[in-house]
């Protein structure tokens, strides 16, 4: 099985995000925090400037994509 990448970072996985379908809400977000919306999400993914392991697979899941997809992409 993959793993994560080590240390996720903010505009990568915003970049791979948008790579996927996504949409980035420029402007949008509170302090550090950015948001993409994703076909089929009920709401925005938010994206923190820090990202471990278990927010990385949370993110995921609320996207709707596997980390197969994700690491193609990242």
């Amino acid at each position: 099985m993959p793993k994560l990448p080590r240390n996720p970072n903010q505009a990568r996985v915003v970049r791979a995000l948008v790579k996927l379908g996504g949409t980035a809400q420029p402007g949008r977000g509170k302090g550090s925090h950015r948001l993409v919306e994703m076909p089929g999400a009920r709401r925005p993914i938010i994206v923190p400037s820090f990202i471990n392991a278990p927010l990385m697979h949370g993110i995921l899941r609320e996207s709707g994509i596997t980390l197969e997809q994700f690491l193609e992409v990242y």
